[in-house]
């Protein structure tokens, strides 16, 4: 792995998707799925496993602020960006990668999501290391998980067979989140990966794309970066547009052959929904006090573990029940990436101290 590695942790959002569990106070990489850590904290362990702890710096929003930096602090991390307003993970993004760039020149930068659920730090890292060489030679680098299923909670890359297997091939294009039946033809396929989110590139070669696809996030994130400082401009950060780095930097980058992926080879989950956290039997997720008659493939989370408190369930399938104490969330499998939905719903319906 190259001498000067940089790594971007974005912690951001509120994980609506994951409610009762994720409140606006609490995001889920603020939870704890079994580790006795909190999500954030296993991405800074993974973090200090490729890079020193002074080139790790956590992106992350202001509501959120204070908790993200006592994370940091117990971890030995003391970079944190503060969005003054939330403008999306290209912004956010690009705006650490140029103050990466400031200190170490034409440093690599890997960017990693703080809400994931990875297998085998050993496996995880050398992954890293392949993306690292392979960005050093320029172009922007994806790492992509082969489907285990047909998920429609993650995005998917086309990014069909190299030479071999394991081989890094080009990226062809970008899917978000697909429909049942597109991703059931994304998994028979074989050439499309689920999208990690793990992006790895060269500060210079992404300056430059940023440049040339992108020119209004990238000239808004240089008016609100000061190289030397970890301040974000109150003024001109919210003349970023609000973006995602896919939509703006990476479709029409592949679209140039500039993106390559890397197959990972590591255990991987985006903790995006329910279902996927009831299908990586994770610990938070075990099933105390639970009768079940003529009931299958049901999930009970939960997340207080009241003094007394049982479930039965009664000739039902494919259920997930979500105990917070204050709410208990009811689901269909196939509709948990609708909660984000609910909780919409919840709000215009006045629940506030529930959200």
């Amino acid at each position: 792995m190259t001498e000067i590695v940089h790594v971007i942790v974005l912690a951001g959002g509120s994980g609506a998707r994951l409610w009762p569990l994720s409140r606006q106070d609490n995001p889920k990489y603020l939870g704890d799925f079994g580790h006795g850590r909190t999500l954030l904290a296993e991405t800074l362990r993974r973090a200090t496993a490729i890079t020193d702890r002074t080139r790790i710096t956590i992106v992350t929003g202001r509501h959120h602020a204070s908790r993200v930096r006592t994370v940091a602090h117990s971890e030995g991390i003391s970079s944190i960006l503060v969005e003054p307003r939330p403008r999306g993970t290209a912004a956010a993004i690009a705006a650490a990668t140029r103050l990466a760039g400031a200190r170490d020149g034409s440093a690599v930068v890997v960017v990693l999501p703080a809400d994931h659920d990875v297998g085998d730090l050993r496996a995880w890292t050398d992954s890293v290391g392949e993306a690292v060489a392979t960005a050093e030679r320029g172009g922007l680098v994806c790492l992509g998980v082969r489907p285990l299923a047909p998920l429609t909670a993650f995005g998917y890359i086309n990014a069909p067979d190299a030479s071999s297997p394991d081989a890094p091939r080009a990226a062809l294009a970008f899917v978000e989140k697909p429909d049942a039946a597109r991703a059931t033809a994304f998994l028979h396929d074989g050439g499309y990966f689920w999208n990690t989110g793990i992006s790895v590139w060269r500060c210079d070669s992404f300056a430059g794309l940023m440049r040339l696809h992108a020119p209004a996030v990238q000239h808004a994130v240089e008016a609100a970066t000061t190289p030397g400082t970890d301040v974000l401009d109150a003024v001109e950060w919210p003349r970023a547009p609000y973006a995602a780095i896919e939509s703006v930097l990476l479709e029409p980058a592949a679209a140039q052959g500039a993106v390559t992926l890397v197959p990972a080879r590591f255990t991987w989950a985006d903790l995006g929904s329910w279902d996927v956290v009831a299908s990586r039997g994770i610990a938070v997720s075990t099933r105390p006090r639970v009768h079940e008659l003529d009931a299958h493939n049901c999930h009970v989370i939960d997340l207080v573990r009241q003094v007394g408190r049982r479930y039965a369930l009664l000739g039902v399938d494919d259920l997930i029940l979500v105990d917070s104490g204050d709410v208990l969330l009811i689901t269909h499998r196939n509709r948990a990436q609708d909660v984000r939905k609910l909780v919409e719903e919840l709000r215009t319906r006045g629940w506030e101290d529930l959200l």
